[in-house]
Order: C-alpha cells, then structure tokens, then sequence
C-alpha cells in the first residue's frame, strides 16, 4: 500500500486514510499482538511515505501535520489493543462462568 502511494505521490491524498482502516480491521481477530504488528507496520510505512515526499519536495512548510499523523496511528493501535484486551479477559469470565454453572446442575440446562 505504501508502494502504491508513493508511485501515485499521494502522500497528501485521501489514500492515507488505508493506514487507520488497516489498524482498526487488525482488531476483528481479537489478537493484540496482530494490532500492535499492524500498528508498527503502518507507522513505518508511513514514516518511509514521509521521508521520500521529503526527498522529492523539499519546500513543505507543516512538517508537524506528519507528526500528528504518526500519533494518532499510535493512538488508535494503542486504544484497540487495550480493548482486545479487554474483549480477552471478558471472554475468559463469561465462559469460566458458563462452565461452572452448567457443572454445578449436573448436566441438566437452567
């Protein structure tokens, strides 16, 4: 994707927007380190996307409208591994749960 951005030289595009959709769809697997990899992996990418707009346009004048960028990729990785997390732990209660009641009533369902 990175590729692809670069070879449109669309670093000030829309396109950019496939980072935080990449983060986010990491979420559906339930699996932080799968969020936290793709978190890395897209501020990488992005941080590679912004060093050659650099290169190649030497005159930008908000270099710190990157830096926002690349913080709130953080952010948003960070807040989803915390809530996989959660989504874990709340997992492991409920059916902890469901095994001892359905082991407490002899086989029989409430």
């Amino acid at each position: 994707m990175a590729l692809l951005i670069q070879l449109d030289d669309a670093l000030m595009s829309p396109l950019t927007v496939a980072f935080p959709v990449l983060i986010v769809a990491s979420a559906f697997w339930a699996r932080a380190d799968q969020v936290l990899q793709t978190t890395l992996l897209s501020m990488a990418g992005y941080l590679l996307l912004v060093l050659g707009y650099r290169y190649f346009h030497p005159g930008d004048d908000r270099p710190w409208r990157h830096f926002h960028y690349l913080v709130g990729l953080a952010a948003i990785g960070s807040m989803l591994t915390y809530e996989v997390n959660r989504t874990r732990a709340l997992e492991r209660i409920c059916s902890a749960h469901d095994g001892a009641r359905l082991g407490s009533t002899s086989g029989k369902l409430p």
